[in-house]
C-alpha cells in the first residue's frame, strides 16, 4: 500500500471534521509508473454543537485542532487518531482562527477580540494579546516565530511583537480585511479586502501589488514564486473562479500576470485553497467547496496554456455534501526542521510567543539582537570593572582588618541569604504547579 503524497482535513458548518489522504495510483502495467492520484477518506465525525470556522495543523503534522461558535479549541492527536482534550474557558467568542508555529506553539483569534499563545507541550494558555476593538478575522505567525499580525472588523491591521508579547504597530486600513498571511521567507504578506488581493513587502511596508478580482475572495494562499524575490499567489472567489498570480511570469495577460480557472458547473463556491508539498517533491493546490467536495490540482497551473482538465489530479466527493468552511493540508512525511535562523540556548523568554518556556527550546534570535547583547554585556563589564577598581582604591586607603572568625561568619551569613533566595524561588514554582493541578 502506497504511502500518501500529502493529507488535509475541513471543518464543516455542520460542526463535523473530514479528513483525506491523496495517494497516487500505479498503472496496468507492472513498470511501476504513476498513472493518476486516488484521494480517500480517512475519517469523518461530528465534534461539535456549532459550525466550525477555523481548523490548523502543527508543523509536523502530529497535532489538529478545530474551533468554531461553541467557543472551544478541540485537539486531535493524528498519531494515535484519537481526541487530545479540549482547550476552553479562555475565549468568549466564536474561534475565528487558529495558527500553530511549528510543533511549539499555537495562536489562537476569536469574537472576544483577544489572541491566545498556547504551549503545546502542556497546553498552557500563556498570554492574551489584547489590543483590537472588534472580531478578529485573522493571524499569521511570521516564519521566524517573533512576530504576527492580525486583522480585524475595526479596520486595523496589527503588527505582534511575540518575544515581548506585545503589540508593536497599527495600520488603519480602509475596510476590514478578511485574511492576513505572510509567505514561507517572510519577504511578503498579504491582505484579503472583499474582491482585492494586496500584497506588501516586509521590509518597506508597503503595499507592492492589488490583485483585482471580479467576485469576492474567499481565501488566498501562497504558492513557490517562478523566481527568487517574487511571489506567487493561490486565489479561490465567489464566481468559481481559481486564479493564479506569478509576479516573475507572464501567465497570459502582460498587464496583470495572472491567470483564471474556472471551476466545473457541478462545483460548489470554492470555500478555502491550501498550497502543500506533497511527500513526491510536487507541489499540489488543494480546494474545498460548499457541497462537500475536496479537489487537488497539480503545479501545471503555473503554466500558461493550462485549463481545469490539464491540472486536475485527484477529488472527493462527500454524499452528504456538508458546507465545508475551512481547510488545512500537508505532507505527513515532513519531519520538524529548524528555520534558517541563529538561536540562543539558555535564555529565558519575556512575556509572549519565545517567552512561555523559559528553560525549553531555544529562543530564536537575528544578528542585531546578538550584537545588542554583546554591546550590554560589554558596557556592564566596563561598569563592573570601574567600580572594582574604586573599591580596590578605597580599600588601600582604608585597610581594615578582620580575624578568621568575622570572615568566616560572613561567608555564612552569604551562603545562608543565596540560600534563602533559592529557597523563596522554589517554593514560588511549587505554589504556581499546584494551582495549575486545581
Amino acid at each position: 500500500m502506497s504511502a500518501a503524497l500529502f493529507c488535509a482535513s475541513a471543518g464543516s458548518y455542520e460542526g463535523s471534521i473530514f479528513g483525506w489522504e491523496v495517494k497516487p495510483v500505479a498503472d496496468s502495467k507492472d513498470d511501476g509508473e504513476i498513472e493518476d492520484l486516488e484521494a480517500s477518506l480517512a475519517f469523518g465525525f461530528h465534534t461539535s454543537v456549532g459550525a466550525i470556522r477555523a481548523i490548523a495543523n502543527s508543523g509536523s503534522g502530529r497535532y489538529l485542532v478545530v474551533g468554531g461558535t461553541d467557543e472551544v479549541i478541540r485537539v486531535f492527536n493524528m498519531v494515535t487518531k484519537k481526541s487530545a482534550g479540549e482547550l476552553s474557558a479562555t475565549h468568549t467568542g466564536t474561534i475565528t482562527c487558529l495558527q500553530f508555529y511549528e510543533d511549539s506553539f499555537l495562536l489562537s483569534g476569536s469574537e472576544d477580540n483577544n489572541i491566545c499563545i498556547w504551549r503545546i507541550q502542556d497546553w498552557e494558555c500563556l498570554h492574551i494579546l489584547g489590543g483590537h476593538k472588534d472580531i478578529i478575522h485573522d493571524l499569521s505567525i511570521h516564519p521566524s516565530g517573533k512576530l504576527a499580525i492580525s486583522v480585524s472588523k475595526d479596520n486595523t491591521m496589527k503588527l505582534w511583537n511575540l518575544v515581548e508579547g506585545r503589540m508593536a504597530f497599527t495600520r488603519r486600513l480602509k475596510g476590514a480585511a478578511d485574511q492576513v498571511l505572510w509567505n514561507s521567507t517572510g519577504d511578503f504578506y498579504l491582505l484579503v479586502v472583499r474582491d482585492e488581493v494586496q500584497v506588501y513587502q516586509a521590509s518597506t511596508n508597503e503595499c507592492v501589488n492589488k490583485i483585482k478580482c471580479n467576485s469576492r475572495v474567499n481565501r488566498a494562499c501562497f504558492a513557490p514564486p517562478g523566481q527568487e524575490g517574487g511571489y506567487c499567489i493561490i486565489s479561490v472567489c465567489d464566481n468559481k473562479s481559481f486564479i493564479v498570480f506569478d509576479s516573475s511570469k507572464n501567465l497570459g495577460d502582460a498587464t496583470k500576470s495572472f491567470k483564471m480557472i474556472t471551476l466545473p458547473d457541478t462545483a460548489g463556491r470554492p470555500k478555502s485553497v491550501k498550497y502543500v508539498q506533497g511527500s513526491d517533491g510536487k507541489g499540489y493546490a488543494v480546494i474545498i467547496t460548499s457541497s462537500g467536495a475536496m479537489m487537488a490540482l497539480d503545479d501545471g497551473i503555473f503554466q500558461s496554456d493550462t485549463d481545469f482538465d490539464d491540472v486536475f489530479c485527484a477529488s472527493f466527493s462527500l454524499d452528504i455534501e456538508p458546507r465545508l468552511t475551512c481547510l488545512t493540508a500537508w505532507n505527513p512525511a515532513a519531519k520538524m526542521t529548524k528555520n534558517n535562523y541563529k538561536t540562543k540556548g539558555s535564555q529565558k523568554r519575556k512575556a509572549g510567543l519565545g517567552a512561555a518556556v523559559e528553560c525549553e527550546d531555544d529562543i530564536i534570535v537575528d544578528d542585531d539582537d546578538e550584537e545588542e547583547e554583546e554591546e550590554e554585556e560589554e558596557e556592564k563589564g566596563k561598569k563592573k570593572g570601574k567600580k572594582g577598581k574604586a573599591k580596590a582604591v578605597k580599600a588601600q586607603e582604608e585597610p581594615v582588618k578582620k580575624s578568621k572568625k568575622a570572615k568566616g561568619s560572613e561567608k555564612k551569613k552569604e551562603s545562608e541569604r543565596k540560600k534563602v533566595s533559592f529557597g523563596g524561588q522554589t517554593s514560588v514554582v511549587k505554589m504556581v504547579n499546584k494551582k495549575k493541578k486545581h
